[in-house]
């Protein structure tokens, strides 16, 4: 097993926060064990590959051993769960799953939906498994929310699900009202992207994807929360 030292690896991760919560001093001088362990949710398999999890294209062990206790990345291990994660900095608060302000539109009823539309399937993207989104298929596919103005921002994460055999590039957008608000290509090979758009006023909102090539791909879009 490899050892790095605390203060270089905990500067790397992401929301690193252990399942075993306590208030740890952490030394310039003490070291970390790389402790590769398997996550199994529910009978499933859900280890992320190599023992890596990448969040926003960045790679970060999947757990690390401090003192005997296992630690791994609480993004992580929620979305196994079918939670959002998200970091409230003014309230230095960590929001787990539904908040007061907050909506998961995969959770609620869509207005209109066009195309292969599949709400709270299970998705992968670069082997991280999900249960929370949306699994657009084909080469064109939609889905539209009424919002009535009521929410200012819209946080998801994207990518190739890897249930396709022969994986094809595509574009994802967003769009309110009609207006596109931000689009992004969605690449293979790509490991899970993360944004966050502005919607205030928004009335009626759209996820759309589109693909050029006429046999289709699959894009997961996971964990869609709209905030206030």
């Amino acid at each position: 097993m490899s050892k790095f030292k605390t203060a270089t690896f905990v500067s790397g991760l992401i929301l690193g926060i252990g399942i075993s919560v306590g208030s740890v001093a952490l030394a310039a001088s003490t070291n970390v064990t790389l402790l590769p362990v398997k996550f199994i949710v529910n009978k499933v398999d859900k280890t992320p590959l190599n023992g890596q999890f990448i969040d926003n294209g960045i790679k970060v062990p999947a757990s690390i051993v401090y003192n005997g206790t296992v630690y791994a990345p609480v993004k992580m291990v929620t979305s196994m769960l079918g939670y959002s994660t998200n970091w409230d900095a003014k309230n230095k608060s960590l929001l787990i799953g539904d908040t007061s302000s907050g909506l998961l539109l995969s959770d609620q009823n869509p207005i209109q939906t066009e195309g292969g539309v599949k709400s709270n399937n299970i998705m992968s993207i670069g082997k991280q498994e999900f249960n929370k989104g949306f699994l657009f298929a084909d080469n064109k596919a939609s889905v539209v929310y009424n919002l009535d103005g009521q929410y200012s921002t819209l946080k998801f994460q994207f990518g190739i699900d890897d249930s396709k055999t022969y994986p094809r590039p595509g574009t994802l957008k967003v769009i309110g009202d009609g207006k596109e608000l931000w689009q992004s290509p969605v690449l293979i090979g790509t490991p899970a992207q993360e944004t966050k758009i502005n919607i205030s006023g928004v009335l009626h909102l759209e996820i759309r994807m589109e693909c050029k090539d006429s046999l289709g791909t699959r894009i997961s879009v996971v964990n869609p929360l709209v905030t206030k």
